[in-house]
Parts: C-alpha cells; structure tokens; sequence
C-alpha cells in the first residue's frame, strides 16, 4: 500500500488554492469552480494511477 507523503499534500493544497484564486480572478461561478476542481482531482489520481500499474510491470 503506497502512503502519501507530507510534502505532496502541502503542493497539492498549495496548486488548488492557485487554482481556486484564479478561477475567481477571473469571476467564473462557483458551480464552475467545483466542476474544474473536481476534475482536476480526477485528473491526478489517473495520473497516479497509471504510474503505478507501470512500475509494476
């Protein structure tokens, strides 16, 4: 079972409050916003995801 590491949560924290503060700059609703952060979300856990079915094989 793979942990996360302290120091990838605080980036991952730290990129979607970037995230957040740029989607309201740029005054896109708020259902929008959660949509975009969900995918980004998805996004990285099938990143994840595929680099580890590689290093197993």
């Amino acid at each position: 079972m793979e942990r996360g590491t302290i120091a990838g949560t605080i980036i991952g924290a730290f990129i979607m409050s970037i995230l957040k503060n740029g989607l309201n700059l740029m005054s896109i609703s708020q259902f929008w916003q959660k949509v975009l952060m969900g995918i980004v979300i998805i996004g990285a856990v099938y990143v994840d995801s595929s680099k580890k079915r590689k290093s197993k094989k």
